[in-house]
């Protein structure tokens, strides 16, 4: 007896949840993933770098798994809610057809068990399409409330919630002239309240990061944009990410309004980091919020292109052998440094145990390197801090300052320049990494210890710099 479409649509799930726990407890945490990692060891209304809710997710897993596991659990679960709300979402359509589209994506597979902040954007992108979709069929003040609410776990997520919800708004201006909308919308401002207090009692970081240092070039190179498109077709592919495209501009909304916001949703988001190639390099997954309304698009315009369809099953084991071997590759070190990527999944504890060999207990200090210092903190438990000179990002150490605590009789300095500290070195996956022991130094005033560190950076608020 053939099984019921839903329930094969239900084992692909367990299956893609299966996969992803086990992938999420036996591979080593990315660069990025430690440093998210110390926003949840000191839990906060918001970071330099990003909005707080990565580090909830975070706290909330490795309070109960203090291992990768922990770290990544709600990262985990959070994809896993997202394909039974897509299911919700695109019924009466194909669930089969369905589970094949979510199986043969990039982002699912390589972003879905990893604690970054785009997973939380995207399980409350698709909670918020949930609501939204409600809410368009009836106004009552339970959506109306739901929906202030996702606006602003939107925002607590990544500030492109906020692109988010303008684009749906483009979509259906009739929403400027409804009042339970911005009742939902004064709702989500009281809920973003202490997020806001505290970049104003922080002097607006999240602005200088956005606008005074990722966006701040006006040199164009075109590598910029042709990088970006590449790196769009791998995030919604490997194999499919055409398709995505083809469904976006060949579907017609017809005066459906849900269609018209899902189509709306992913020209202006894809749109928007295209024009913003102009003012620098745009990192893949900064598009990930368009990934829900793009599965919801394709798998309605799919089911008036029969021919399209059958490419994609016959696509799908393709989809799966390529998927699968890069993920195997993510566990086990299969194709060695050359990958750059690679080397931030693997021998971490060996190489951050040779620094903790050098430190003899005392504190290190990481020159130019959040990520390296918060690995450290991670595998060795030990004290660290990233020492910012005047070339390299600010980023939210310069809030903790760790090193003000610190009275010990010496640190240990580690970088990759020898001009700094060029006493010994170790050799790591992360390359050579030159270390020097600095005896009871006065680090805020012992002259020789400053003579051979790069001139610090100093954190200078917002609107007080663009003075």
């Amino acid at each position: 007896m053939a099984l019921k479409k839903q329930y094969v649509f239900a084992i692909g799930i367990a299956g893609l949840l299966l996969f992803n726990l086990l992938q999420a407890g036996y591979t080593e945490l990315l660069d990025d993933e430690s440093y998210y990692w110390m926003y949840s060891q000191h839990l906060d209304w918001g970071y330099y770098d990003h909005p707080p809710m990565v580090a909830w997710m975070i706290h909330a897993g490795y309070s109960l798994f203090p291992n990768p596991l922990g770290v990544r659990l709600f990262a985990v679960l959070a994809i896993t809610v997202c394909a039974y709300i897509m299911y919700t979402l695109q019924k009466p359509y194909n669930p089969i057809r369905l589970v094949i589209i979510i199986l043969s994506l990039g982002l699912i597979h390589f972003g879905g068990m990893l604690a970054v902040p785009d997973i939380p954007l995207v399980l409350f992108s698709a909670i918020y399409l949930w609501v939204y979709q409600r809410y368009l069929k009836e106004e009552t003040w339970l959506n109306t409330i739901l929906l202030g609410v996702c606006m602003a776990a939107l925002l607590y997520s990544k500030y492109q919630g906020l692109l988010f919800i303008i684009l749906c708004v483009l979509a259906n201006i009739k929403l400027l002239t409804d009042k339970k909308f911005w009742i939902a919308s004064l709702l989500c401002a009281i809920l973003l309240t202490p997020h806001i207090h505290w970049q104003v009692e922080h002097g607006y970081p999240s602005l200088q990061f956005y606008i005074g240092e990722r966006f701040s070039t006006t040199t164009y190179h075109f590598s910029n944009t042709t990088d970006y498109i590449l790196g769009q077709l791998f995030l919604f592919g490997p194999l499919i990410g055409w398709m995505f495209f083809f469904a976006v501009f060949r579907q017609k909304a017809n005066g459906d309004i849900w269609i018209r916001t899902l189509k709306t949703i992913v020209i202006g988001v894809l749109g928007f980091f295209f024009l913003a190639t102009l003012k620098g390099r745009m990192e893949v997954n900064w598009t990930a919020i368009a990934i829900i309304p793009a599965i919801l698009l394709l798998q309605h315009y799919l089911e008036t292109a029969p021919g399209m369809e059958r490419v994609l099953y016959r696509l799908f084991p393709f989809s799966l052998i390529i998927i699968f071997s890069i993920r195997t590759a993510m566990i086990w070190n299969l194709v060695g440094n050359k990958v750059a990527i690679n080397k931030e999944l693997h021998n971490n504890p060996v190489w951050t145990s040779l620094i903790r060999e050098k430190a003899r207990g005392y504190p290190v200090y990481f020159i130019n390197s959040y990520q390296e210092a918060s690995k450290y903190i991670y595998y060795q438990h030990g004290e660290a801090t990233s020492y910012n000179g005047v070339g390299y990002r600010n980023n939210q150490y310069d809030f903790w300052k760790p090193e003000t605590k610190w009275f010990q009789d010496s640190i240990l300095v580690v970088s990759v320049e020898r001009a700094h500290v060029s006493s010994d070195s170790i050799v790591s996956t992360q390359g050579k990494l030159y270390c020097k022991m600095f005896v009871n130094p006065n680090i805020f005033s012992d002259y020789s210890f400053y003579q051979q560190m790069p001139r610090r950076k100093e954190l200078v608020h917002f609107f007080k710099k663009r003075r």
